[in-house]
C-alpha cells in the first residue's frame, strides 16, 4: 500500500468516525430533558396539576435525575398529541 494511498484510508476511516459521533450526538440531544416547571409553562398547566396528574399516572412521564424531576421532551409532545387525538384532558 503505497503512502498516498494509506493517508486517503485514514482520512477517509477518521470522517466515518465524526460522522458516527454527529449520529450518537443528534440522538442524545434528541432527547432534551425538561424540568416540571418548564412543562408547566409550556402547557399552562399549574404545577401541583401536573405533580396530581403524575401521582394517578395521567401526565407524562417524569423520572428523578440528580434530585430533581424531568421529562423527556418526546414524552411531553407525545402526552399532549393523544390528549389531541382522544379529545380527552389529560
Amino acid at each position: 500500500m503505497t503512502d498516498n494511498t494509506k493517508r486517503v484510508l485514514s482520512s477517509f476511516v477518521l470522517e466515518q468516525k465524526h460522522n458516527l459521533l454527529e449520529e450518537k450526538t443528534m440522538e442524545v440531544s434528541s432527547h432534551r430533558l425538561m424540568t416540571m416547571d418548564e412543562v408547566a409553562e409550556e402547557t399552562r398547566i399549574p404545577v401541583n396539576t401536573l405533580r396530581f396528574y403524575r401521582q394517578n399516572g395521567k401526565g407524562p412521564k417524569f423520572a428523578k435525575l440528580g434530585g430533581r424531576l424531568m421529562a423527556r421532551r418526546e414524552d411531553v409532545d407525545g402526552w399532549i398529541q393523544r390528549a389531541f387525538e382522544t379529545g380527552k384532558s389529560a
